[in-house]
């Protein structure tokens, strides 16, 4: 931070407040979903309801977490960039992308009319993770039981524009499953954000410096003045 010293105090006194409010921003959105994550931990777990059966307002638990039966068509996934657009599943995932794929009733005979939900990957999930989701194989592709968490709708039409070469019934079901399982996915985090509360350190000494600087540099202006 010595290089504090050559910024001029008016950059510190602007700068600093909105690292500072970046860094509180950041690290209540922590705390947010830390609190949240205690509150779907503590409740009950839903129970394993058929996709075509489900109904948010009764099968749905704490924070909207899900627990749904259906056939998921990993022949139609896709690797969904957000905000961009999407291309064919590939033999390797980029960086930063989600997995979607659309279920459709376990007794569906083919992937044919609209799926009712859309299964979003948007961890790291490994073959083995997916296999445990597995409960037999359906007449056109394995039935899962997904258990994770709701996604908003509104958010995930936002982020995945390409995503629309699916055919969805009205009002589809989006879930993000728990790829760990539900234990490791809803355990309190191990550590603290640790660089929001730097930010906010760091935002709070530039705004200190910048109020600090000019309120030591007035008795020597006044002085030189004086002289």
């Amino acid at each position: 931070m010595f290089w504090l010293v050559r910024v001029p105090a008016c950059i510190c006194l602007l700068i600093g407040p909105v690292l500072l409010g970046y860094g509180g921003w950041r690290y209540h959105g922590f705390q947010s979903v830390e609190a949240e994550k205690a509150v779907i931990r503590a409740a009950t777990p839903p129970k394993l309801v058929a996709i075509e059966r489900f109904d948010p307002a009764r099968d749905a638990g704490a924070g909207g977490e899900m627990s749904i039966l259906g056939q998921v068509d990993f022949a139609q996934a896709q690797e969904v960039f957000p905000g961009e657009g999407s291309r064919s599943l590939g033999d390797s995932r980029s960086d930063g992308s989600w997995i979607v794929a659309p279920i459709y009733p376990a007794t569906a005979s083919r992937a044919e009319g609209a799926a009712l939900g859309v299964m979003i990957e948007r961890g790291p999930a490994t073959p083995d993770q997916i296999r445990h989701m597995v409960t037999r194989e359906g007449p056109f592709a394995p039935v899962l039981a997904i258990r994770g968490a709701k996604v908003d709708a509104t958010a995930v039409e936002t982020a995945t524009p390409g995503m629309s070469s699916f055919r969805l019934a009205p009002n589809p079901l989006y879930i993000d499953p728990y790829e760990a399982g539900r234990n490791k996915a809803l355990a309190a985090s191990a550590h603290a954000d640790y660089d929001a509360i730097e930010l906010m350190i760091f935002g709070l000494a530039m705004g200190l410096y910048g109020v600090v600087v000019p309120i030591l540099a007035r008795p020597r202006r006044a002085r030189k003045a004086h002289d």
